[in-house]
């Protein structure tokens, strides 16, 4: 089949299907780094864990004996 086309048609070809794989590794780049469900966010690392700590409830009651 592919003898049939002539050298320039081949390379297009070539061209097209190299960007095609390109696209489809990149694709399952962002879509394996979205699996981990990172967000964004402008707080750093230790505002964040602030605000974690600082949300946390404790409803233990301690009996006495």
């Amino acid at each position: 089949m592919l003898d049939n086309l002539s050298t320039a048609n081949k390379l297009d070809l070539m061209s097209r299907l190299t960007g095609s794989v390109k696209a489809d590794l990149a694709n399952k780049k962002n879509v394996f780094k979205k699996s981990f469900g990172a967000f964004e966010s402008e707080k750093s690392a230790d505002e964040i864990i602030e605000e974690i700590r600082n949300s946390r409830v404790f409803n233990r009651r301690i009996e006495s004996v």
